[in-house]
């Protein structure tokens, strides 16, 4: 029986590149959190949509730990995510301004959600005082830019990661994710 040499051999589909190893959960964990931060964006948005009849002693709780939480995955992307893929990047590229843009926005978010966070503690210690149109204001500029923060990073940084990033970075990004996880559940619980 001869084969038929007009068709070139067929290959069995082979996993190429870093998608298909075994450590990706380290950018799905990241894609989680970032999901997360959709809902709270969703909250901050039905907070700043229902004021000044937004129960925010019942529900504006989660407002005082937005900040230390978002500090956490800020730690992680701007110590662990982002020198990887800086290392794996040639030059100084447009990436690499964008990296640096995306830590000028971390601090900026976390500096806007602890001054978010501040005033919800003043609005609860002072309960009369609600001050309704620029605590709506401080809310909506909030989750703006932590959506518009969010799908960047989530439609260029990880499909990046993703093409660009080894196993044994992969392997260091869950370990670290491993470590942000146990010190932000500490803090909760602490608080």
């Amino acid at each position: 029986m001869s084969k038929d040499r007009s068709q070139p051999p067929r290959r069995s589909p082979r996993p190429r590149g870093p998608r298909h190893l075994p450590f990706r959960p380290a950018i799905e964990r990241a894609r989680r959190f970032h999901a997360r931060q959709g809902v709270i964006c969703e909250e901050l948005e039905m907070m700043s949509d229902g004021l000044p009849a937004f129960d925010i002693a019942r529900n504006g709780a989660f407002v005082r730990d937005l900040a230390p939480h978002l500090r956490v995955h800020h730690c992680l992307e701007e110590g662990w995510l982002f020198p990887l893929l800086t290392g794996r990047l040639p030059g100084h590229g447009e990436t690499t301004v964008n990296l640096l843009r995306l830590k000028q926005e971390h601090m900026e978010d976390c500096d806007a959600a602890s001054d978010l966070g501040d005033h919800i503690r003043h609005v609860l210690e002072d309960a009369g005082d609600v001050q309704a149109e620029r605590l709506a204001y401080q809310t909506r500029a909030l989750f703006r830019s932590l959506r518009r923060h969010v799908a960047f990073e989530v439609e260029v940084i990880f499909p990046l990661a993703e093409r660009l990033l080894t196993a044994d970075d992969l392997l260091c990004l869950s370990h670290a994710y491993d470590r942000s996880e146990v010190a932000d559940a500490a803090y909760l619980l602490r608080h």
